[in-house]
C-alpha cells in the first residue's frame, strides 16, 4: 500500500505500509506483524514494538549451532581448593557457554594458570565430566607431545575392509604416556618401510584422530590408509614422528581429562569440544587445574577453575525475542533485531546461523538478510533493503526481487 502527497504540483508515492513477518534462524521462522501506517507530509519518527515469541515460533536449522551458558554444582570428583582466582576459565572468543546443537558443532575454552601455581611438572588439566560420552576434543585442543621413536617396530595386519588396517606401533617410551581408550593424532603422517629401499607406505595420515589400545610396550590402531601389500609384514618407522594426546580414556561416568602438557603461565591451553553427528541437547562440565602432583585427580591441595557448563542446545528449545524499528516514511531499510534465551555465544555461533526474512506489502514474497551479531548488547541486528533482490539466495534461502516495487 501507498499513500500520496502533493508536493510542489507533483504527487510522490510513499511505500509504508511493511510487515515484518519472519526472523529466521535455520529453517524455522519466527513470526512478527507491525500495525500498518499511514503518513502524509513529513514522515512520523520512527516508532519501535517489540513481540515476545514462543519456543514453536523461534527454531533454528539443523545446520546451526549454538550453545548455553551456566554454572552448575562442582561435581564430587571436581574439588581443589576454594580460591578459584589462580586458574583462570573462560570461553575462547564470547561470553556464553550455549551454542546450537549440530554435527559437527564446536565449542572453545582457554585456560591460563597464575606464574606463581606454574612450575616444572605441573601440567594445567582439563576435567570433562560428559555423562552421556557425546562430545570429545577436537585437534584444535592443547594436548600433550610425545614423540615416536625413528625405527620402532610395526606389525601391519590386514582389517576387513580396505580401510581397516591395525597398525602395531612397539615403542616402550610411547606406551608409558598413552592408556586403553585414549584420543591421539599423528603431527606430520607416520611413514614405516621394510628395509628393502623401497617406497615408504603412509600407515597413518596427520591431523585424523585414532583411538589406541596399549598392551605393553605396544601401542595398536586402526589405520585411516588402504595399506594393502604392507599388510601382514613387520616394517619400522622411517623417520622419528610425534603424536598428540588430545584426551586419556574415558572413565565409567563418561569422564575424561585433557592434559595440555604445558606447565607455565606464559602459554594459554585450549580445549575444544566437539559434536558428533545429531542435534540432540548435549551438555558436559569442564574444570581446569594444575595437577602438581600428576595423578590426573583433583586433590583438595590443587587450584582449580570454576567449573563452567558447555552446552549444545536443540534448535527447539531455544526461544526468542524480537524487535523490530518500524518503518518510517522514506525509510531505505527494513530493521530489526534478535535475542535469544539462554543468550547464545554469538562469536562461536556465528553470524551464519541467523537469517532473517521479512515480507513487504503488495508482494507475497520473502526478502532475506544474514544477520550480524552485536556483541556489544548481544543481539543479531538484521538490515534489509526495501527495494532490494534476494532472489540469488541468502543463507540457502532463495529471497524475491522487491526492486521493482520501488518504481
Amino acid at each position: 500500500m501507498s499513500t500520496h502527497t502533493v508536493m510542489s504540483g507533483h504527487i510522490v508515492r510513499y511505500l509504508v505500509n511493511v510487515r515484518v513477518c519472519y526472523l529466521l534462524l535455520g529453517w524455522w521462522y519466527l513470526s512478527l506483524t507491525a500495525q500498518d501506517h499511514k503518513a502524509l507530509g513529513k514522515p512520523r519518527r520512527k516508532r519501535h514494538m517489540s513481540k515476545n515469541t514462543t519456543r514453536k515460533g523461534l527454531a533454528l536449522g539443523a545446520a546451526s549451532a549454538l550453545v548455553i551458558a551456566g554454572f552448575s554444582a562442582l561435581p564430587a570428583n571436581a574439588a581443589g581448593l576454594a580460591d578459584k582466582s589462580f586458574v583462570s576459565l573462560l570461553p575462547t572468543t564470547g561470553t556464553s557457554y550455549t551454542v546450537v546443537s549440530g554435527n559437527a558443532k564446536t565449542f572453545s575454552l582457554t585456560s591460563n594458570e597464575a606464574s606463581s601455581v606454574a612450575g616444572a611438572g605441573r601440567d594445567l588439566k582439563f576435567l570433562v565430566t560428559d555423562a552421556d560420552s557425546a562430545l570429545e576434543p577436537t585437534i584444535a585442543t592443547t594436548g600433550e607431545v610425545v614423540a615416536v621413536a625413528d625405527n620402532a617396530v610395526v606389525l601391519i595386519t590386514a582389517g576387513a575392509s580396505p580401510t581397516a588396517d591395525t597398525v602395531r606401533i612397539t615403542d616402550e617410551t610411547l606406551a608409558a604416556k598413552l592408556t586403553t581408550g585414549a584420543k591421539v593424532y599423528f603431527t606430520s603422517d607416520l611413514n614405516a618401510d621394510d628395509g628393502s629401499g623401497a617406497s615408504d607406505d603412509i600407515i597413518a595420515s596427520d591431523d585424523t584422530i585414532f583411538e589406541v589400545t596399549v598392551s605393553g610396550n605396544n601401542v595398536t590402531f586402526s589405520s585411516d590408509q588402504e595399506i594393502g601389500a604392507g599388510a601382514g609384514t613387520v616394517d619400522a618407522i622411517d623417520g622419528a614422528g610425534e603424536i598428540q594426546i588430545i584426551r586419556d580414556a574415558r572413565d565409567d561416568d563418561g569422564s575424561f581429562v585433557v592434559d595440555s602438557g604445558i606447565s607455565t603461565d606464559v602459554t594459554d591451553e585450549v580445549l575444544v569440544l566437539a559434536q558428533g553427528n545429531e542435534t540432540t541437547t548435549r551438555s558436559a562440565t569442564v574444570t581446569a587445574w594444575v595437577d602438581s602432583n600428576g595423578n590426573d585427580v583433583i586433590d583438595s591441595t590443587e587450584y582449580t577453575s570454576e567449573t563452567r557448563t558447555v552446552t549444545f542446545k536443540k534448535a527447539s528449545e531455544i526461544t526468542g525475542t524480537a524487535t523490530w524499528t518500524a518503518p518510517a516514511l522514506g525509510d531505505a531499510n527494513l530493521v530489526a533485531t534478535v535475542t535469544t534465551s539462554p543468550v547464545l555465544n554469538g562469536e562461536q555461533v556465528g553470524n551464519s546461523a541467523v537469517v532473517g526474512a521479512f515480507t513487504r506489502q503488495g508482494n507475497a514474497g520473502l526478502g532475506y538478510d544474514l544477520a550480524a551479531w552485536n556483541a556489544t548488547n548481544g543481539n543479531w541486528d538484521l538490515s534489509l533493503n526495501a527495494n532490494g533482490d534476494t532472489s540469488g539466495g541468502v543463507g540457502g534461502n532463495t529471497g524475491t526481487d522487491w526492486s521493482s516495487l520501488g518504481d
